[in-house]
């Protein structure tokens, strides 16, 4: 097979018409899976014109079918998952007790404090959404706080888990590449997570002002009768998140959690909610629907595999697009000039961060924006004496946690498929998410700052 050369111009060209894709399917309100799809069909065939086989680039598209396959087990897990928890009482009951407990409290400011600390635990920032988000954002409904509000306060808790819990799979992923151990790295990432946490919580006690309510308000107290008249309400219902987040601190796949999860949800559906079989299985396929109350439909929808398949298809295509460009060297030729110069610290900083926030950009997940800047500067760490934790520490705080605010990612497809709500709605509000990143900008080019005062007075003593 003979070689083929991409030219950086011919990259460039070809990710402008996949974004051109995405614009146009934007602007035609259509699915964004024909704008990928067309993006897609553009890229193969503009490097069969090249000179690459149709062949190679299948395989090329079928390694990220294979390599991802745990990706859509856990997406139709999670369609499913929630249905059951729904459908069993479990998030019912906790939206009950959830709505007397923060009465009198700020709603927002308590969803982003319990959020995060679940997600700590779970290890998992899309399974704490899943779980304990989907019933703070109902409770967030019933005391009238508007949804995207709601989401990003939730969503600033739970992507705190891929950042720094010691059982997430992207924490776990970020230290093996960059050969660091938890202990190094948490010192570091301490040092961004601290001020972007306490700087969140101010804002969102700030927004969530206005939703402090000393008393349970008429539509509060509704909704709690209705809960307690359609079902059985039972302490019992709370072994399933407790188990859950069990099998998360002794490091149990998030596959086998879900599974388990959905197992126990449908059995408590069945024995304590009395819901038939074949009820339960129209449930797990489609969602959970109370159209019995329009009122605890708004508060209580949601889950369902079939409504995850098209999110499945959308994800296959972005993967597809960014193995593709993997394999064929497009992606190389985007990255080749962060390599130019690199000459001092500053340099070395700044562009691994920007490197780790293109990549999952370009590729759509956050893997690639681990891997990619931990394999290329890391040596380049080495030569400037500068720690891997520190490596590992602005990978996390660029590339990872902007996950959630790009609509296209796979984070943030799961999220709109989940609540309906899109990272346009949402983004605005998830500011830890944002944050973080500029407050690592900041604290870098401070620190970079202060050392080269500290290199110029020993050099001007030195000289004395």
């Amino acid at each position: 097979m003979k070689t083929v050369e991409i030219k950086r111009s011919e990259a460039l060209l070809l990710g402008g018409q996949v974004v051109l894709w995405i614009i146009l399917s934007l602007i035609l309100k259509t699915s964004m899976f024909y704008g990928f799809l067309g993006g897609l069909i553009t890229s193969i065939v503009a490097l069969n014109r090249k000179g690459f086989t149709l062949h190679e680039l299948f395989q090329a598209s079928k390694r990220a079918f294979v390599e991802c396959h745990v990706i859509f087990i856990i997406i139709l897990l999670m369609g499913a998952m929630i249905s059951v928890w729904l459908a069993s009482g479990t998030i019912p009951y906790i939206i009950y007790l959830g709505l007397g407990f923060i009465s009198g409290k700020n709603v927002v400011l308590m969803a982003f404090i319990i959020t995060g600390l679940v997600a700590l635990t779970m290890g998992t920032a899309l399974g704490a959404f899943s779980t304990i988000g989907i019933a703070l954002l109902a409770i967030g409904k019933a005391y009238g706080v508007p949804v995207p509000l709601m989401m990003g306060a939730i969503l600033s808790g739970a992507f705190i888990s891929d950042k720094m819990a010691p059982v997430a799979g992207l924490v776990n992923l970020t230290l093996n590449v960059c050969e660091v151990s938890y202990k190094e790295y948490v010192k570091k990432a301490l040092k961004t997570l601290f001020p972007t946490v306490v700087m969140s919580a101010v804002i969102f006690a700030i927004l969530g002002k206005p939703y402090v309510f000393t008393e349970l308000t008429p539509s509060v107290l509704s909704i709690q009768g209705k809960l307690v008249s359609t079902y059985l309400l039972t302490p019992v219902l709370l072994l399933l998140p407790l188990i859950i987040m069990g099998l998360a601190l002794f490091g149990i796949t998030t596959v086998r959690i879900m599974s388990i999860s959905l197992f126990t949800g449908s059995v408590f559906s069945v024995l304590i909610q009395k819901i038939s079989l074949k009820e339960l299985i129209h449930i797990i396929l489609r969602g959970y629907h109370p159209t019995f109350d329009p009122e605890l439909a708004e508060v209580l929808s949601g889950g369902g595999i079939i409504p995850m398949i098209e999110v499945i298809f959308i994800i296959l295509t972005v993967l597809s697009i960014s193995y593709i460009f993997e394999h064929t060297g497009v992606t190389g030729m985007l990255t080749q000039g962060l390599l130019k110069n690199l000459n001092s610290v500053r340099t070395l900083y700044l562009r691994t961060g920007l490197l780790s926030m293109l990549m999952t950009t370009v590729c759509c997940d956050q893997a690639m924006g681990i891997i990619m800047p931990a394999k290329i500067f890391k040596t380049h760490f080495d030569r400037f004496h500068k720690e891997r934790a520190t490596l590992a520490q602005i990978i996390a705080d660029t590339g990872i946690i902007i996950a959630p605010l790009e609509f296209w990612n796979v984070n943030a497809l799961i999220i709109t498929a989940l609540t309906g709500v899109h990272a346009f709605q949402y983004g605005p509000y998830t500011v830890l998410c944002y944050l973080t990143p500029v407050v690592w900008l900041i604290g870098s080019l401070l620190n970079n700052e202060k050392q080269m005062s500290e290199r110029h007075k020993e050099s001007a003593t030195g000289r004395g």
